[in-house]
């Protein structure tokens, strides 16, 4: 079957949109089960027509829109449907536009969405594997959606991208992230006032909260690491986050994060240093090097879970210098079983499926 092969100025586009995407894979052997019965395919319709809604609510990119022709398929669950509205693909990446309506009447998108972990991509048959990553739009008051840009690369055993006509694609969703907040703020605190020699104490902390990219070594013994005992210094933050302990040790400028809640499994806290000159330090979305900087990760013995954010600086550095917080708090789960599918066909209409409840 022929390959799609259009402009190769798309997937750029469309990944340097996608900033910090939450990406998953899934290996040869493992085949994904789909939660309910699948939702009927459905076919490219004709290049003249317009998308579900007749337009996009949505800022994504101006190649996604039109590269091929629009795709729709809706599925309906907890009285919040999904649609697909639009889909472009390049060099066998596919970018789905889809939309997220609440017809409950309570608007319920209103304060925020996310698939958290509970979606999958099935993956087609003559494919080896398959990535995808999804980017979050935001919410467009006027239309009452929430879009969401999902890009999927499947592949062959030559690592090669497999996307071919008549190939059926699967995005389940089982649970929806609702009533999230998200904030990001600058604060500047006193400097001055940060204790000459911050008291220090050893954690057990988690491998997948340090970043081996610092120049200078942290102390680490038995799986544990030195951080800042808490309660040395504190500055309120976003959404109940709070700046708990900060100072310099002999391997850099410490600040000490706690984030909110024992059982926010669903928050997250970034803290970067913005110093006089413009420049940053730590964590910025899109950029691949955070340079000068890592954290390490620990629970305290009342279960409450802190970040500390560690930064290749003199104390002279800190004059003019701020802290910009990127925070996410709260929100719930909903359970639900939402699947739409698309393909890479024609000759068929579009269809619509509501799952059983």
């Amino acid at each position: 079957m022929e390959r799609l092969d259009p402009s190769p100025d798309v997937l750029e586009n469309v990944l340097n949109r996608t900033g910090k995407p939450k990406a998953w894979r899934l290996s040869a052997p493992r085949r994904v089960g789909i939660a309910a019965a699948l939702c009927a395919a459905v076919a490219l319709l004709s290049t003249g027509m317009a998308s579900a809604y007749g337009h996009f609510f949505h800022d994504i990119p101006s190649d996604v829109a039109g590269s091929l022709q629009p795709v729709q398929l809706t599925c309906t669950s907890q009285d919040i449907t999904m649609t697909v509205q639009d889909a472009s693909m390049v060099d066998g990446t596919l970018a789905v536009y889809l939309t997220l309506e609440d017809i409950s009447g309570s608007d319920r998108l209103a304060e925020g969405v996310d698939f958290y972990h509970s979606y999958r991509v099935g993956k087609p048959e003559g494919t080896e594997e398959i990535s995808y990553r999804y980017q979050s739009l935001g919410y467009d008051g006027e239309s009452g959606t929430y879009g969401f840009l999902v890009t999927i690369t499947p592949t062959n055993g030559d690592k090669r991208p497999a996307f071919v006509q008549g190939q059926t694609y699967t995005l389940s969703v089982g649970q929806l992230l609702l009533a999230q907040k998200k904030q990001q703020q600058t604060f500047r605190p006193d400097w001055t006032s940060l204790p000459q020699d911050p008291e220090r104490i050893l954690r057990e902390y988690y491998l997948r909260s340090y970043v081996d990219n610092y120049r200078r070594p942290v102390p680490t013994s038995d799986h544990k690491v030195e951080v800042l005992s808490p309660g040395g210094w504190g500055v309120p933050l976003a959404g109940g986050f709070a700046v708990t302990a900060a100072g310099f040790t002999d391997n850099g400028f410490h600040v000490q994060m706690r984030y909110p809640d024992k059982k926010a499994d669903f928050d997250y806290g970034e803290l970067v240093l913005a110093m006089a000159d413009g420049s940053v330090i730590g964590k910025v979305p899109g950029q691949s090097d955070a340079g000068n900087f890592c954290s390490v990760g620990f629970y305290d013995e009342y279960g409450y879970w802190y970040e500390e954010f560690i930064y290749d600086i003199l104390p002279g550095d800190l004059k003019g210098a701020s802290l910009q917080g990127d925070f996410t708090s709260g929100g719930y789960l909903l359970d639900g079983q939402w699947e739409v599918s698309f393909c890479l066909d024609n000759g068929q209409e579009p269809e619509t499926h509501t799952m059983q409840e």
